[in-house]
């Protein structure tokens, strides 16, 4: 008499996984208002899923944008911008902090059927060169729903960043920043400088002059001025945040923030030495949240933590926001 199959389960019997839900992806079915629309009710946004993000690499790179939306019994989900362009009959698909999801806390059933949808979207062939950075943490069940949807793995550097909540009261949001934060932040309220919030387009040449400056000088990574002054042409007045500090006649530092859905990115920033010995930047900063909160902007991505610049990185982190890293690139 034959033997019956070994079978291994772990604790009780195991019932079969769940189904995953019925997704429809939509492409190009929305004007730019409802994109943003769309954007404004997630729980998180990000640059990168904006239509002025979207134009401006168009205008540069000849990306063309696709705007696609995932829905759910007739209820939108989640969406992703993906960019495209044929160079000598290759395929170049870009995926970048995607999907924006439209729900506080998508299942991983509801994360694997929409990984499926995009990856049927644009299945593998020897002409496409897709390369797609998930808006999902880096977790060991996100690199499981990944590699499940037939994604691959890029050696590259995972994204680190941090959030602020930006829906406490002001008094709040002062108290939990780092006590370091508040000493130099209460130091830069007795010297001797002027911050000018939105200042005149012109400004924006004095923004970008002084980061391209900064830049060579300690040698970081950054967008190129061009980047910089076609996302401004991009963006409207209200998507666009822009601070300096002048000592008399002299501009000593400045930061630029960008408006998205409910969120907002804090895209770059530069000191001169006396910036930096009047504590212009953590001055500059809580003016900028003071802005961003009465704009009825939830949440404050700071940018990014950077793998070259500690002192960046040491300013970020005493905002006491809540760090983050993504799960990285894929193909």
């Amino acid at each position: 008499m034959a033997k019956p199959a070994l079978k291994i389960v772990s604790g009780a019997e195991k019932s079969a996984p769940a189904a995953l839900p019925e997704i429809e992806l939509i492409w190009d079915d929305t004007t730019v208002g409802g994109w943003k629309e769309l954007l404004q009710k997630a729980p998180r946004s990000n640059l990168l899923q904006t239509w002025a993000y979207a134009k401006t690499n168009l205008m540069l790179y000849r990306l063309w944008p696709k705007f696609g939306v995932f829905y759910r019994q007739g209820k939108p989900v989640a969406m992703a911008m993906v960019s495209t362009r044929r160079f000598m009959g290759i395929e170049v698909v870009r995926i970048h902090r995607a999907p924006v999801w439209l729900v506080k806390t998508p299942s991983p059933e509801l994360v694997s059927a929409v990984l499926a949808k995009l990856r049927a979207a644009y299945p593998p062939k020897w002409s496409r060169r897709l390369s797609f950075m998930p808006e999902l943490p880096n977790t060991p069940k996100s690199v499981e729903l990944l590699e499940k949807a037939g994604f691959m793995p890029r050696k590259a550097e995972n994204y680190r960043s941090s959030v602020v909540d930006l829906t406490p009261t002001l008094a709040d949001i002062k108290k939990s920043f780092s006590s370091s934060f508040r000493k130099s932040l209460k130091a830069a309220e007795k010297l001797d400088f002027t911050i000018i919030v939105d200042p005149s387009k012109l400004a924006v040449k004095d923004l970008i002059l002084g980061y391209l400056r900064d830049r060579a000088k300690r040698r970081y990574r950054g967008p190129s001025a061009k980047f910089l002054r076609t996302l401004h042409k991009n963006c409207r007045p209200h998507e666009w945040l822009l601070l300096e500090a002048w000592h008399e006649d002299q501009l000593i530092a400045a930061q630029l923030f960008v408006l998205h859905g409910s969120g907002a990115t804090y895209q770059l920033g530069w000191t001169t030495e006396r910036g930096r010995n009047a504590c212009a930047h953590h001055a500059m900063m809580f003016e900028a949240i003071t802005r961003l909160k009465q704009a009825g902007v939830q949440s404050l991505d700071l940018g990014g933590l950077s793998f070259e610049n500690q002192g960046l990185n040491t300013f970020k982190e005493n905002l006491k926001g809540s760090e983050y890293t993504l799960v990285g690139s894929w193909k």
